[in-house]
């Protein structure tokens, strides 16, 4: 096995790319794995304007990508001025990007936000999503008894004022959505059919209202 730094240039606008690779064959066809910059630049001018050159051999994995830092300053090679984003050759590593680096993935995640067709999408595409009769069992075993994770708990009076503020005010369309809003105004509607002729609410059709039981 072969271990060992090598540095790639750009034949077109001079960049070059340091790193280390391992390998049972030196002719191998590898061109560099630099992500994102060095990948993209390939795509743009084409692998074929870029050459490879081995800077020195190593004896383990280990040593190899430590000497990287070292070839990443002889040449100058951290961005801008190459295709490096850590000044240390690797990711993962402890202070292996560079603090433009940072500052740049910072940057591009601020003010990041999901545009007004997105949200609709995603809205839409949960709309009239239903569990299967299987799945809702399988839930409610999973989450029934011990198994729950209130379970053996109680609010404290404190929990269950605020619990109370935030219902106040709140439509059935809010609290249930829009279908489940609908079904539990009929049942409502249903149940107080008959309240205005004399009728005992609930058991329409059965015990006047009047009469003795």
């Amino acid at each position: 096995m072969f271990f060992f730094v090598y540095i790639i240039t750009n034949i077109i606008n001079n960049k070059q790319y340091v790193g280390d690779h391992s390998t049972d064959n030196l002719n191998d066809g590898y061109l560099g794995g630099g992500k994102p910059l060095l990948d993209n630049a390939k795509k743009k001018y084409g692998k074929n304007n870029f050459k490879l050159e081995i800077l020195e051999f190593f004896t383990s994995k280990q040593e190899a990508f430590d000497a990287q830092e070292k070839y990443i300053k002889e040449f100058n090679t951290l961005r801008p001025n190459g295709y490096n984003i850590s000044p240390k050759g690797g990711h993962g590593t402890k202070d292996c990007w560079s603090e433009e680096s940072k500052k740049k993935v910072g940057e591009s995640h601020k003010g990041l936000k999901h545009s007004k067709e997105t949200i609709k999408k995603l809205s839409d595409s949960h709309k009239g999503l239903k569990l299967s009769k299987e799945t809702k069992e399988k839930l409610s075993k999973l989450f029934s008894g011990d198994n729950h994770p209130f379970f053996g708990k109680k609010h404290t009076e404190e929990t269950k004022q605020k619990i109370k503020e935030k219902l106040q005010n709140k439509t059935y369309n809010e609290l249930f959505g829009e279908e489940k809003a609908q079904e539990k105004k009929q049942k409502m509607s249903k149940s107080m059919i008959g309240k205005n002729k004399g009728i005992k609410n609930g058991m329409y059709g059965k015990i006047p209202w009047n009469k003795k039981i």
